[in-house]
């Protein structure tokens, strides 16, 4: 899957000019970041932001599923499975689905397979492209980088959590990110 940021992006949130203006080893540290954040981002999101096609199950909210993913211009609906006789039309980025021109109601499980060109939006691509840059301003092996603590009996030396291999989106970061779910809708069966 393509990364949200492409190193153009990396370069701007670092101040720089371009991708040419990051360094070799910036280049190859950040390539090897931007799938990892890439990937975390799109999970905390529940969305993938990039073209291409998805196939999921979803719930009818009063005859409505909205899509995961925007289709976007060009988008397409290949097939809604999950109920004989079923009908569709696309309103925005939701389907109102039918039978025999009746709602189908609440509740309904249906299986959707679709194609989705929406493209990156611009704030997603340089969020990613800031955590990267976090990244690269600290050296993981730099002594800036590493936290040390004097306990009663021991001496203990750790790298922080942000700059060891793994990666780690902040709690702004992970709320930003899911601000792009979908809220889920609340069914008021009697008041």
């Amino acid at each position: 899957m393509d990364p949200l940021a492409s190193l153009d992006d990396v370069a701007h949130a670092l101040g720089l000019a371009d991708e040419a203006a990051l360094g070799g080893a910036k280049v190859f540290r950040a390539n090897l970041l931007l799938p990892k954040i890439s990937r975390e981002f799109r999970r905390e999101a529940g969305r993938q932001f990039t073209p291409g096609r998805t196939k999921v199950k979803l719930i009818t909210v009063a005859g409505r599923v909205t899509l995961p993913d925007g289709l976007g211009d060009g988008g397409e609906v290949h097939s809604v499975t999950g109920v004989d006789n079923l009908h569709f039309e696309v309103d925005d980025d939701e389907l109102v689905l039918t039978v025999r021109r009746r709602s189908v109601g609440t509740g309904v499980v249906v299986k959707l397979d679709y194609t989705h060109r929406e493209e990156v939006p611009e704030e997603v691509k340089g969020t990613v492209a800031a955590i990267v840059a976090r990244y690269l301003t600290v050296d993981p092996t730099s002594a800036v980088a590493q936290s040390t603590f004097l306990a009663s009996e021991q001496f203990q030396q750790r790298f922080a959590d942000w700059v060891s291999s793994s990666v780690k989106l902040t709690d702004d970061d992970i709320d930003f990110a899911r601000s792009y779910r979908d809220r889920p809708v609340t069914v008021i069966v009697l008041r």
